[in-house]
């Protein structure tokens, strides 16, 4: 249908990306890395630390939450 629906990656991503939580946030990522999806996180493992989805709309990574890929 060509209409945007929010992947499960950004969804988790809005929900803990909130500078008002109190505690911190790991979201970890595991299993082998894909070539294509981790192009598009480029945005968020550089100094930019935002997350720009297909739709265009950008979400910062705030200081609570933290990322890690585990591989194999």
């Amino acid at each position: 249908s060509g209409e945007w629906t929010t992947g499960v990656f950004a969804a988790m991503w809005a929900k803990f990306n909130n500078r008002n939580n109190a505690y911190n946030t790991w979201i970890i990522a595991d299993g082998p890395v894909d070539a294509i999806w981790i192009e598009d996180l480029n945005t968020v493992l550089d100094d930019n630390k935002i997350l720009t989805l297909a739709n265009g709309d950008r979400m910062p990574m705030t200081d609570n939450v933290k990322i890690m890929f585990e591989v194999e």
